[in-house]
């Protein structure tokens, strides 16, 4: 079953959303992240992706009110990403209540950090693979990591890293559909894929629950499966569809079993 997961991007303690990456085009949908948390948990949401977008730039957490009065406004999952990019801020991160981390930068800049937080929090580090044009990219996507998609893919499963947020930067906030050959290089190297970036109707959903279910299908033929080191996608995020109210949390998830 793929995952709805709605987005709560901070920048400037509200919550907003971003074209294609691009700061100056935030536009704010909640003045308090927190009110934004409490209305996707009353529509069913059973996982949240917060992003700290200040936390991003500057490379370490910022926004620490918001978020944690957002964690008191939702009891479900919340994967949490932006500025965390050292040991400290990855506790700071899990002590907040976090149930996962989703690190960007460090994957190219901090060495052993990442197997540490790996190692101490197994199953909790998930990557943010956000790429534009098949490169990496880092410090809120405002600079290359220097890491093809296929690099990366190949020093996650180095690491031991076995999920990943692969979001097609050009795509974000733009609504034309999300880009499922971005996320080929890591479902071949058997990592489990969550899509974001450019789902703009109920028919982008389809789409990429029907590729899901074709690579399954192609990776059964060949005698491959998850066990056997094919990755699948198991979750798509959604920001600005659902916050312009082009469909509903329940008509995305209808749209995703299709």
């Amino acid at each position: 079953m793929i995952e709805i997961i709605p987005a709560v991007d901070i920048w400037g303690g509200k919550a907003v959303r971003l074209t294609r990456g691009g700061y100056d085009t935030a536009k704010v949908y909640w003045e308090n992240p927190a009110d934004a948390a409490s209305y996707w948990a009353d529509q069913g949401a059973a996982r949240l992706h917060v992003v700290d977008l200040d936390g991003a730039k500057a490379g370490k957490l910022v926004n620490l009110g918001p978020i944690a009065e957002l964690r008191g406004a939702f009891t479900r999952f919340i994967d949490q990403s932006g500025g965390i990019r050292d040991m400290e801020t990855a506790r700071q991160a899990f002590d907040m209540g976090a149930d996962f981390i989703a690190l960007g930068s460090s994957l190219a800049e901090a060495g052993g950090f990442i197997r540490k937080a790996v190692f101490e929090y197994p199953g909790k580090v998930i990557a943010s693979a956000d790429l534009k044009s098949g490169t990496a990219m880092a410090r809120g996507w405002t600079q290359s990591a220097g890491l093809s998609a296929g690099e990366l893919a190949k020093l996650l499963s180095t690491i031991g890293i076995s999920t990943a947020i692969v979001t097609d930067v050009i795509r974000d906030g733009a609504l034309k559909g999300a880009s499922v050959d971005a996320a080929l290089p890591f479902i071949t190297a058997g990592i489990d894929v969550i899509v974001s970036g450019g789902i703009g109707s109920l028919e982008h959903l389809r789409l990429v629950a029907k590729a899901a279910k074709g690579l399954v299908d192609a990776g059964k033929g060949l005698g491959i499966d998850g066990a056997k080191g094919l990755g699948s996608i198991v979750g798509i995020i959604v920001g600005k569809a659902l916050y312009e109210g082009i469909f509903t949390l329940d008509e995305a998830r209808g749209a995703a079993t299709c």
